[in-house]
């Protein structure tokens, strides 16, 4: 059942922090960042297929790319992903918009706010200085060497060893199944989901 994150918080124990995924979470990009893989291909010349975007979310760039352009090779995704990833960091303004009521009631409820990612860390830093966000860190794979983007929940297990005692609850927002399933493998406390529209819901692992 959906209801305001402020009401599903009043049942969660206190905490200095919480942790968020982005986009689809704090900021309603995913239209966006979907629409950078085929203005990119078609850019650089590329065939592709389009897909629903529902199985686009959540997962990692090089994924996504090899979903809607089978043949590409490794070198190719890559290259390809150098060249969105300009596009991200330079986003229009209006192109992307805070998902609503969710980093506000994060604040009043949080003493530190940190950012679980699949995106780049340019991206992420460039979405934080737009919004003038308060957030304590920004953790992604470019920031924690070794590690896997979800569903991996290697992310979230480095964020909880690196930002929490034993006696914090691990709390996480996400909103596609990848990152669920993510924070629900690393052994999270408290997972909730949010919608676009801003309405959240608590997430029980089956």
């Amino acid at each position: 059942m959906s209801s305001t994150l402020s009401q599903i918080l009043k049942d969660i124990p206190q905490s200095d922090f919480v942790f968020s995924d982005l986009d689809g979470t704090l900021v309603d990009s995913e239209t966006f960042r979907i629409q950078t893989y085929y203005d990119s291909l078609q850019e650089l010349g590329y065939s592709f297929r389009s897909l629903p975007p529902s199985s686009l979310v959540g997962n990692h760039p090089t994924v996504n790319l090899k979903l809607i352009c089978p043949s590409l090779s490794t070198e190719q995704i890559y290259s390809i992903l150098e060249y969105r990833n300009a596009k991200l960091s330079n986003f229009v303004s209006g192109s992307i918009n805070l998902v609503p009521n969710i980093y506000s009631t994060l604040r009043k409820h949080f003493r530190h706010i940190i950012i679980v990612t699949n995106s780049t860390y340019k991206y992420a830093e460039a979405i934080v200085n737009h919004f003038q966000l308060n957030i304590f860190s920004i953790v992604c794979c470019e920031t924690f060497k070794g590690s896997q983007p979800k569903p991996s929940p290697s992310l979230y297990s480095y964020s909880f060893n690196k930002f929490l005692s034993s006696s914090h609850p691990r709390i996480v927002l996400e909103d596609s199944p990848s990152g669920l399933e993510a924070a629900s493998q690393a052994g999270c406390d408290h997972i909730i989901s949010i919608s676009s529209n801003g309405l959240a819901s608590v997430f029980s692992p089956r």
